[in-house]
């Protein structure tokens, strides 16, 4: 976790110790950390008096003497699905991608000369912003989809008049946005078509909202502490009903396994601050006397997908820290303690027959330049260190790596998000697969490799640039993309190959399998997957899929799938099913009966999809009180195919597949 702070820097928390980074030991020159993100491979993107990218070794600095920013000071920092940098700077929207900045002024399409307050960017790349008119509504809601602005005020939308002090977006694109009504607070959540006014918030201001995994906003207040909505009733945690350290919740971010991380500031010189830990039932508290924690007065917090906790933190005499927090102690190889050549993150591991350890390390570069990194072999007693200058490996950073049959090393190696190239190593000869010499495809940014049964090699390629699944026989090349197959996008993150020869596929946009001739795509909406971006795939030896999700604070986990039914797993050591969900389905011709029952009152949502992953229906979206439910579908609109029925309820989902033959 990442923790910026006001006068106090910015820390890591890595769940055990604390790393503090501040501008005596930095590069930085300003102790006021307004915002941090993180990308998708990890780089930290720190805003205060300038940019800073932050890879865990180099820190890199954008200013308006070296970049596209207009102006000092950079505010509402965010990224995007596509790796693009927004944020607030000089009172201008400013848009960093790749290497191209782009400023847009606000007066140059019509808006208003105001102030920007506050910034989200939803699930399709859409910026939502909250901005201060001169005149007229106290605050407005605008939207940039990319090309169109779109002013919301009281006249035109739901909203309601007052003061905008938060705002965020949830995984299924819905805006929302907290309101200081002039005596009382307002929660506003907005699906693009109808706007939903909540109005019993337990405080006047909020400020901080985030969406927990089953869509349930936690908001941060200025004086009644954390509060939870689970659509009907609110659930407030404070220091009077918990161990919440401090009235005033600056930032709260969910890690994968769904615990809630609540940064807080002291108010007054009689309660200090400090970082809460609620995993349900139990709170933990670290702050100055039982942590590496530099100071009590926390104001943001970012959660790495591997769990590592970053804390930005601060105290009244101006001190700035960043700290680490990473939950245990590891036995760590890097430059100082191996041959490793430097502290590279590790893309990919491999064992083979001989227990020799692959390890493939690198940076992916974004600006056009060469990738940093190499391949390591480590034999328990030595290393061997492979880079462009010492073998056939046309680039040095080393993303995939899989072992044939024959034991032969195919290797996935990167030069940028655009070119890659893949390159097989017997042990003493290289052979190389690239654009130029082969039917490699065009975009080559190498994520995972995998070998079937039959020898052939698949090639998951994805990045902000392009991709495909690509297959490669020895022989000749088949490259699916989002245009010729099934696949929801061109993002092709991971790849796991069953028994039966089924190709089990991530992307950014889903699960994905592939009999060799069906796709059939699984996601957030027709299944339980948790997240729709998957990181991984593993496939057990009873044929049980383990699909790991991720990159984002606010969404992800750990995923398991069996034919027939798909359960979300929280935590493999917390998770506790609750009652078998029961579904049946009764086909009659064109109609289809469905009944279920509900073993407690709970929220049920029951949607109808197709192969692709389209929800063409929503079937229930309500509450239900205990007992037997059941409603019919009329299917003779549809053509003749394979659809799926999801039910989810209580915390859990199962999926049936439906079949229609005319």
């Amino acid at each position: 976790m990442w923790v910026g702070t006001i006068r106090g820097g910015f820390a890591k928390f890595s769940g055990s110790s604390w790393t503090v980074y501040n501008s005596s030991n930095t590069i930085l020159t300003s102790d006021n950390v307004h915002t941090i993100a993180i990308d998708s491979i990890g780089n930290k993107w720190i805003g205060t008096r300038e940019l800073i990218k932050f890879d865990g070794t180099n820190w890199t600095v954008y200013d308006n003497s070296n970049s596209g920013l207009p102006g000092a000071w950079i505010d509402q920092l965010t990224i995007d699905k596509y790796g693009a940098k927004w944020m607030f700077n000089e009172n201008k929207l400013v848009k960093f991608y790749d290497t191209t900045w782009t400023v847009y002024n606000f007066t140059d399409f019509g808006i208003p000369e105001g102030d920007a307050l506050k910034m989200a960017v939803d699930k399709d790349g859409v910026v939502w912003i909250i901005y201060e008119l001169p005149e007229g509504p106290e605050h407005t809601l605008i939207k940039f989809d990319g090309i169109n602005w779109t002013i919301y005020d009281t006249l035109n939308s739901g909203l309601i008049g007052g003061i905008f002090t938060s705002l965020t977006t949830d995984k299924n694109g819905n805006i929302w946005i907290a309101i200081a009504g002039s005596t009382k607070g307002f929660l506003i959540k907005y699906d693009r078509t109808n706007w939903t006014t909540y109005s019993d918030l337990p405080d006047r201001f909020v400020w901080s909202i985030v969406i927990d995994n089953d869509n349930n906003p936690w908001i941060g207040t200025n004086s009644i502490g954390l509060v939870k909505f689970d659509g009907a009733n609110w659930s407030k945690c404070d220091i009077s009903n918990s161990r919440l350290p401090a009235l005033h919740v600056s930032s709260i971010a969910i890690d994968k396994n769904g615990n809630k991380w609540i940064a807080t500031n002291s108010t007054n010189s009689e309660i200090n601050g400090g970082l809460a830990r609620f995993d349900g039932n139990d709170w933990t508290i670290f702050n100055t006397t039982n942590s590496g924690l530099p100071c009590d007065d926390i104001t943001s917090l970012t959660i790495e997908s591997n769990g590592n906790i970053w804390i930005g933190a601060g105290n009244r005499s101006g001190e700035i820290s960043l700290s680490l927090f990473d939950g245990s102690n590891w036995a760590v190889y890097d430059k100082n303690n191996s041959q490793l050549p430097s502290n590279y993150p590790i893309l990919s591991l491999v064992i083979d027959d001989n227990k020799n350890k692959w390890i493939g390390l690198g940076h992916f570069s974004t600006t056009g330049g060469p990738s940093p990194g190499c391949l390591a072999l480590f034999d328990d007693t030595n290393w061997t260190i492979y880079k462009t200058s010492n073998s056939g490996m046309p680039y040095d950073c080393v993303s995939a790596i899989a072992i044939d049959g024959d034991g032969n090393k195919w290797i996935g190696t990167v030069f940028n998000d655009k070119l890659g190239a893949l390159s097989k190593f017997d042990g003493a000869n290289w052979t190389t697969y690239n654009k130029y010499n082969s039917g490699f495809p065009e975009y080559g940014c190498i994520n995972a490799l995998a070998i079937d049964s039959q020898g052939n090699k698949w090639i998951a390629i994805g990045s902000s640039q392009g991709g495909s699944l690509t297959m490669f026989d020895g022989t000749n090349w088949i490259t699916y993309n989002d245009t010729n197959s099934g696949l929801p996008c061109d993002w092709v993150t991971s790849i796991a190959i069953e028994a039966n020869g089924n190709k089990w596929i991530g992307t950014n946009l889903g699960l994905v399998k592939f009999d060799g001739t069906n796709w059939t795509v699984y996601n957030d909406h027709n299944s339980g997957l948790p997240f729709n971006q998957v990181t991984s795939i593993t496939i057990d030896k009873y044929g049980n899929k383990w699909i790991g999700t991720g990159y984002s604070i606010i969404g992800g986990g750990l995923a398991v799938f069996k034919e027939g039914g798909v359960v979300a797993v929280k935590d493999k050591s917390s998770f506790k099913p609750g009652a078998p969900l029961e579904l049946i389905l009764r086909q009659h011709y064109l109609i289809t009966d469905i009944s279920y029952s509900v073993f407690k009152p709970c929220y049920v949502s029951m949607k109808f999809f197709n192969t692709k992953g389209r929800c063409l229906k929503s079937l229930e979206n309500s509450y239900k009180q205990k007992g037997k439910h059941s409603i019919s579908l009329d299917c003779k609109n549809l053509p003749s195919g394979t659809y799926f029925i999801n039910l989810r309820m209580d915390k859990n989902s199962i999926t049936k597949k439906i079949l229609i033959a005319k």
